[in-house]
C-alpha cells in the first residue's frame, strides 16, 4: 500500500500557496492583510508548533482520503 505523508516544509509551501492566492483574490483592508501576513510569518513559521499541528492534520486527512478511495470501486464512464 502507498503511504503519502507531507513533510513540514511541504505543508508550509502548500499553506503558503493557498494563503497567498487567498490574499490575491479577496479585498480586505491593508491592516487586516498585514495581520494575516504577521500570523503566517509568526504563528505558522517553519518548525513551529502550529505548523507541526497543521502537518499532522493534513497527513491524517490525506490518509483518510486515500482509504476512502481504496474502498470505493472504480467506476468507468460506460458502467452504471
Amino acid at each position: 500500500m502507498v503511504k503519502i505523508a507531507l513533510e513540514t516544509d511541504e505543508c508550509w509551501e502548500l499553506m503558503s500557496c493557498v494563503f497567498n492566492r487567498l490574499l490575491d483574490e479577496i479585498e480586505i483592508d491593508k491592516s487586516d492583510r498585514a495581520k494575516m501576513r504577521r500570523w503566517k510569518s509568526g504563528d505558522m513559521k517553519a518548525g513551529g508548533d502550529e505548523l507541526r499541528a497543521l502537518q499532522e492534520k493534513m497527513n491524517e486527512d490525506l490518509a483518510k482520503l486515500w482509504q476512502s478511495r481504496l474502498r470505493r470501486p472504480i467506476k468507468r464512464g460506460d458502467q452504471r
